[in-house]
């Protein structure tokens, strides 16, 4: 019940404010206060604790509002990443994976799908990279690791041994280092590298049933060796046996779908059999997935020199004039030009 100010007589009782018991009501209101509690209560004064740990939150969420999108294009990336992954679309991989790495630089799960892709890809620059990274860092050991790690040690054969670099290193003719770079193959012909770097170098002037066996050997023990399919294809086109090099550029393209020097390779197989218009068109394939892959762009200008289109041919060499890890295999393609080697 609302106090009331003692009667007086012949006068109607006075409401008082129900907060300050005062001050008279004014108005007509549900909750009678005077004006001045009224004020006070509108006003409503929170307590210092309040106010901070409304702050705090407003500061939350106007940070989760920012970061939000960051967060959402990389949730896409890696989403992206993971499918090309499923579908062994390396190159695309790759790309999606550099783009996380790029907003998340200490994202554990997708350097190490990095360094899975770059192995496919061959791109030896950020496979090191990522195996340096990696390391002292710890995982869960799932068939996810297990695979990033030994994919780490076959990238070895990517590379020199010790020994061998060490003879690399000296400085001698060339026809000397076909002799020492051969003397060390026939000692060690287990090491992947060596093997297929004299091949790829020196086959033309060697016996081709020796450099077949030396690949073959390679590829009984691991029929999954990068370096040692290219070699196969080199050797069985030619020699003529498109058959056995298109199997081979197969068994890449098993591995990697995306493998432009696959495509390229396939190419040159189905120009060489005078399927130009074929070879042209896969090689435009390759060209799109990696415009930096000079083995495929000369691919393509070759095909453009076989179908009697020099036109096209010139441009696309003089586009890549400027960038000597293409132009370096537009040699070839000059060579053929101008009579200088046969293409077969």
């Amino acid at each position: 019940m609302d106090p009331l100010v003692p009667e007086e007589p012949g006068q109607p009782a006075i409401a008082l404010c129900k907060s300050c018991g005062i001050l008279p009501v004014e108005g007509q209101h549900p909750n009678p206060l005077c004006e001045s509690c009224r004020q006070k209560f509108i006003r409503f004064p929170i307590p210092v604790w309040v106010r901070g740990f409304g702050i705090g939150v407003l500061v939350l969420v106007l940070v989760g509002l920012i970061s939000f999108p960051k967060q959402l294009l990389i949730g896409i990336h890696m989403k992206r990443a993971e499918n090309a992954m499923d579908k062994k679309k390396y190159l695309t991989a790759e790309r999606e994976l550099q783009k996380v790495l790029a907003s998340a630089p200490e994202m554990k799960s997708a350097k190490l799908d990095l360094l899975t892709a770059s192995y496919y890809t061959m791109d030896l620059t950020t496979l090191v990279k990522m195996v340096n990274e990696l390391k002292g860092v710890s995982f869960e050991k799932d068939a996810h690791f297990s695979e990033a790690e030994n994919l780490s040690t076959e990238a070895l054969k990517f590379f020199p041994s010790d020994s061998l670099f060490a003879l690399m290193q000296q400085k001698t003719d060339s026809a000397k280092t076909r002799e020492f770079l051969k003397s060390y193959v026939v000692q060690h012909p287990e090491e992947s590298y060596a093997v297929c770097t004299y091949v790829n170098s020196y086959s033309e002037k060697e016996s081709p049933e020796w450099c077949d066996s030396m690949i073959d050997k390679l590829l009984q023990t691991d029929p999954n060796n990068i370096n040692a399919l290219i070699a196969a294809i080199y050797l069985a086109r030619e020699q003529h046996r498109y058959d056995s090099a298109l199997t081979y550029c197969q068994q890449l393209l098993n591995q990697n779908a995306e493998c432009t020097y696959a495509m390229a390779a396939q190419a040159r197989i189905f120009m060489a059999q005078n399927q130009i218009t074929k070879g042209i068109d896969l090689s435009k394939k390759a060209c799109s997935l990696d415009s930096t892959d000079g083995y495929s762009q000369a691919t393509l200008a070759l095909g453009y020199h076989l179908n009697n289109q020099p036109a096209e041919r010139d441009k696309l060499i003089a586009s890549k004039a400027a960038d000597s890890t293409i132009s370096s295999y537009m040699d070839f393609v000059k060579d053929v030009v101008n009579h200088k080697v046969k293409f077969n």
